[in-house]
């Protein structure tokens, strides 16, 4: 049988946890119960104490864990494991297919489309860089010169993919030189009293030299491509999902420049302060826009 004192100093340990104040109301109604019942100190202590802990509403001891290194590194390496098996599971997912080739449509698809390339259509596809090459399995050609009138101001070309080159004209005539993915269509044009409409968008890819007359205007619209404009003297308005644009301004002309891109890069471009100067529009989702 244990002494009083050693009783409750074994006791004392078993109640810790609780509020002080309510401890030392236990241990002094602990004290007055072995005075008039001392065989409380044949008791086992523990068992004692969580009887003693019901009585007051309390849920029975429980040993507090030692901390232990090993154990913190255990969870922490589990931890990351497990972090790096989902994260590896997400970007399996989101990637997928992770490799895929098509041969009957030529195309090659790595990371789930981060890396796409379009054989017929001569795309490669970089993250949101885009390269068009200049394919030489396009066969098909179509050339065309065509006279801008007074009356005519302005060319629409509608497109899936292409690269394509826009310079100035030394004549007042629209010219056409382009390798096409198929063959050309006699209504892929189509010509109104002040607009000339060229929809090559039916073709996997198109790669084109257009030369356009001073102060005429032309729209581009498309999914892909890849844009280089060398010192125009025209109105240039874009509007493709995803490309590079390299513009090369003519020197001592005045440009107004209204450039939006959602997800890219845009080079340093300054507008002129008058309403005389050649407008240059552009709206891509993904891309680059640069200056040479």
């Amino acid at each position: 049988m244990k002494t009083k004192q050693q009783f409750l100093a074994d006791l004392e340990t078993y109640l810790d946890d609780l509020p002080s104040e309510t401890r030392i109301n236990m241990l002094s109604q602990v004290l007055i119960d072995i005075e008039q019942n001392p065989t409380i100190l044949s008791e086992n202590t523990l068992d004692y104490a969580n009887k003693l802990r019901s009585r007051y509403h309390f849920t029975n001891f429980k040993k507090k864990k030692k901390f232990s290194v090993l154990g913190l590194m255990a969870k922490l390496f589990v931890s990351f494991w497990l972090l790096a098996i989902i994260a590896i599971g997400a970007l399996a997912w989101k990637f997928s297919p992770i490799f895929k080739v098509d041969e009957e449509t030529q195309r090659v698809i790595v990371l789930g489309g981060l890396i796409d390339i379009d054989g017929k259509s001569g795309k490669v596809k970089i993250f949101d860089q885009v390269q068009i090459s200049d394919n030489n399995q396009f066969t098909d050609s179509f050339q065309m010169n065509m006279n801008m009138s007074s009356e005519v101001d302005e060319l629409d070309l509608n497109f899936k993919t292409g690269k394509f080159t826009l310079k100035n004209s030394p004549t007042n005539e629209i010219k056409f030189d382009c390798k096409l993915s198929g063959p050309f269509d006699q209504k892929m044009i189509e010509q109104d009293a002040e607009l000339i409409k060229v929809n090559f968008a039916s073709l996997d890819g198109a790669t084109c030299e257009i030369s356009v007359p001073e102060g005429k205007r032309i729209l581009l619209e498309g999914v892909t491509s890849q844009l280089n404009i060398n010192e125009p003297l025209f109105n240039i308005y874009i509007e493709v999902e995803t490309a590079h644009v390299a513009i090369t301004p003519a020197p001592e002309h005045d440009y107004i420049y209204n450039l939006e891109l959602e997800q890219g890069y845009i080079g340093d471009f300054k507008s002129a302060d008058t309403s005389f100067a050649t407008e240059i529009q552009v709206r891509l989702q993904s891309g680059t826009i640069v200056t040479k």
